[in-house]
């Protein structure tokens, strides 16, 4: 099947539709009140929750990226979801009320930007010199963090160990297993060769649009082979924090060359024959060349993956300080 066929069985059958829609925003009792035409991303009919659509270079908008999260003020979140246990920490914040075609919205963002204190080659690979300095933007590590903070209800704990730089020539230790390995506890992240096997041991029925997280659990899309010569992500991570009218909503932190960069909101259809996250990751809505040249990832499998069953052992082990830290608020 084309990609031009693909992604008109994806707009047909997927719940996410783009809206062209009226924002409003600012403060009416100072007369400052600002009005703009957009382009939203919608996951079901009543609107319920929003998310900016993103422009490629090549002119298609695309649904994968957003600083905000509107959610209409009469809707309903489900208690005791990620989503609402991350808005009760401050980690997902409310900002200003905005109309959007006259409803009222409350816009939410993450709390603070993520900061990347390397430098880059033209390449868009990091300067070895750089390479132990601490990214938060790093896509695995913000979903390891974010993984942490929401299991252990510490807002504090994600901010400590998102932190946390490798030393002695020892990285971090990892906090996510691969969900349906063979082996029940395969840990993804200790490198790009053990991912590798991770992938050869996944059922190929758990894989790619059959790999749907639950909340809290996140998707993973893995290169199968590495290029010698060109600077590629290995992986990308998206941490499942709601789902809703058959649509999960992803938090992902993006690795590139970005400092002070915000986290982003995405939907993705569970319907493998929508807009999965495996069909926008792996670029089959779009041209193959032009997919390529922009990075997507082509020859690569997507799997779910979830926290350490020994999630608690580890952070008491390895993570000592920071937990004992955010324990005390500090």
């Amino acid at each position: 099947m084309n990609y031009e066929t693909r992604k008109t069985i994806a707009e047909k059958v997927s719940k996410i539709k783009y809206v062209e829609v009226t924002i409003s925003e600012g403060s009416r009792r100072c007369s400052n009140v600002t009005e703009k035409m957009a382009v939203l991303c919608s996951l079901d009919k009543t609107r319920s929750m929003l998310i900016d659509a993103m422009e490629y270079e090549d002119g298609e908008s695309i649904h994968i990226s957003s600083e905000n999260l509107y959610i209409r003020r009469d809707f309903e979140m489900k208690e005791n979801s990620v989503l609402d246990s991350l808005v009760s920490m401050d980690i997902v914040v409310k900002g200003r009320p905005v109309l959007i075609d006259g409803v009222e919205y409350e816009k939410y963002g993450f709390y603070r930007r993520l900061r990347d204190f390397r430098s880059y080659e033209e390449d868009g690979s990091v300067c070895e010199k750089d390479d132990d300095k601490f990214n938060e933007n790093d896509c695995l590590k913000f979903a390891e963090c974010i993984t942490a903070g929401n299991s252990f209800k510490s807002k504090k704990l994600f901010n400590n160990i998102i932190r946390v730089v490798p030393e002695n020539d020892e990285g971090t230790e990892p906090l996510l297993f691969a969900k349906e390995t063979r082996h029940k506890n395969h840990i993804f992240g200790i490198s790009d060769y053990t991912n590798s096997q991770i992938l050869k041991n996944t059922p190929k029925n758990c894989k790619d649009n059959n790999a749907v997280p639950k909340q809290g659990e996140c998707y993973g899309i893995v290169r199968k082979g590495l290029s010698k010569t060109e600077a590629k992500n290995p992986y990308h991570i998206g941490f499942v924090l709601y789902d809703l009218n058959g649509v999960n909503i992803t938090l992902e932190g993006f690795t590139g060359m970005f400092d002070k960069y915000r986290p982003r909101f995405c939907f993705y259809d569970k319907n493998p024959r929508g807009r999965s996250f495996h069909t926008v990751w792996t670029g089959a809505l779009k041209n193959p060349e032009t997919a390529k040249d922009m990075g997507f990832f082509e020859n690569s499998e997507t799997i779910v993956l979830k926290k350490r069953g020994d999630i608690d052992s580890v952070m008491k082990y390895h993570y000592l300080d920071e937990f004992s830290f955010a324990a005390m608020k500090i």
